[in-house]
């Protein structure tokens, strides 16, 4: 990722979102391998080239090893994310509903 100090990149829009639903009461946090707590209600707007395909980092439950060389890792992925398509998403070749359009 490069930065925007010279003003030479244009900001792209915002077609894809990740967000903690982790309640308060089942401890309000979502786990991510960086130094930060982040916790419910936390909303992260992202561009993606292809919103109707969207690229994840990680979903589902975590591999054992990653589990063992990070032990505060949780089981499985807290957030969730959606996109901003305009034609039904396709993940892991499953055809998404489109809930919302704009």
């Amino acid at each position: 990722m490069t930065s925007n100090e010279l003003g030479t990149h244009k900001a792209k829009p915002c077609n894809v979102f990740v967000f903690c639903p982790t309640p308060v009461s089942k401890g309000g946090l979502c786990w991510s391998n960086d130094v930060w707590n982040h916790s419910y209600g936390e909303c992260w707007l992202k561009h993606q080239a292809k919103p109707d395909k969207p690229e994840a980092g990680a979903y589902g439950p975590y591999p054992a090893g990653y589990r063992k060389k990070h032990p505060t890792t949780p089981e499985k992925v807290q957030w969730m994310s959606g996109s901003l398509a305009s034609s039904p998403v396709v993940v892991d070749g499953a055809a998404l509903a489109l809930v919302t359009s704009i």
